[in-house]
């Protein structure tokens, strides 16, 4: 058994093989990683949206140009737009939350993406993840084991990022209402 994503001990490994594990998530865990996917879908509107507003494109041609595009990509083709336009404040801020964005979707990823197998049941803050990955050696397949806050963060900030580019957008007057 290998471990990555967050550092944890040898020793912990040991005791989540030896049984240290409950799989039946807690219902507050659950809601947790609930909020992360949604605000992540909300994330992703929002920043069509924005994309499509910083380009002066109406939401359908928007949608057509830019709805199954990655996040990141949205948010680094609306930076250069910004900035060939100008706007060296808001591009910025928009290269920045680009810059942050890979750190912050591994959350997302990882409960997408990964068996949650559960939580230690002697540190039930501390969730346990098994992607299908090897790591390291033949034989190794990845473990993670990532604190409960850490995806509480994560939505928190597709939260902030998510009012940041609708403030935006609302102000463009992108569906024209003003």
């Amino acid at each position: 058994m290998s471990k990555k994503f967050e550092s944890f001990s040898e020793a912990e490994a040991q005791a989540i093989v030896a049984g240290d594990i409950e799989r039946q998530l807690p219902h507050s865990v659950r809601e947790v990683l609930l909020d992360v996917i949604l605000a992540w879908a909300n994330l992703e509107m929002a920043t069509g949206f924005f994309v499509a507003s910083v380009l002066g494109i109406n939401p359908d041609e928007g949608a057509e140009r830019f709805g199954r595009k990655e996040i990141a990509d949205k948010l680094k083709r609306a930076a250069n737009a910004l900035r060939n336009s100008g706007k060296f404040e808001v591009a910025s801020k928009i290269s920045e939350i680009s810059r942050v964005y890979p750190e912050m979707t591994l959350f997302r990823r990882r409960i997408a993406h990964s068996k949650c197998a559960g939580v230690r049941k002697s540190v039930p803050s501390r969730v346990v993840f098994l992607p299908f990955e090897r790591e390291g050696e033949p034989g190794n397949l990845a473990v993670e084991v990532i604190e409960i806050s850490k995806f509480s963060e994560a939505v928190s900030w597709a939260n902030d990022v998510h009012k940041y580019l609708m403030q935006h957008v609302d102000g463009s007057d992108f569906f024209g209402a003003q």
